[in-house]
């Protein structure tokens, strides 16, 4: 990021990300994690996705998901999906540990849009209940407030 910003004449505090950040509405729930590995399964089947598992070590594990997805092995493409990938490519932790996952995005100008992995039985309630998650995060990271100057 900092090479990227310098060559281009910009400040690489300035820069700023905004990212998907899968969110798996229920950790301590079977369903709910089978619904967010099913996510991150669509995601590595998409040839435009793997170079990013590629980038974390994690390309292997991607291929053998795309090799099951396009099979049309949805479930065990989904079985395929290692913790790791889970782990990497969604939020899928304690809320104390989701909550230091996000708060080192903000740190280094990642900003996460929420998108939750929903159980197909419960969309609605799961759609909110990551709502009400990310307010408790929100609660408690340490995000400098905004400049009255330029804000108002």
């Amino acid at each position: 990021m900092k090479t990227s910003a310098e060559s281009a004449g910009r400040d690489p505090g300035d820069v700023q990300i905004a990212t998907l950040l899968m969110t798996c509405v229920d950790p301590t729930d079977d369903a709910a994690v089978f619904a967010a590995r099913r996510g991150i399964a669509f995601y590595c089947a998409s040839k435009h996705y793997l170079h990013i598992a590629d980038i974390c070590g994690l390309g292997a594990d991607a291929r053998k998901v795309k090799v099951a997805w396009e099979e049309r092995a949805f479930d065990r493409a989904t079985e395929l999906v290692s913790d790791q990938l889970l782990d990497k490519f969604s939020l899928v932790g304690t809320p104390e540990a989701n909550t230091a996952r996000i708060q080192w995005l903000f740190d280094n100008n990642v900003y996460p849009i929420v998108y939750p992995l929903p159980r197909r039985e419960r969309m609605v309630e799961d759609h909110h209940s990551v709502l009400e998650q990310a307010s408790r995060w929100a609660h408690t990271l340490e995000i400098a407030p905004a400049d009255p100057v330029t804000s108002g």
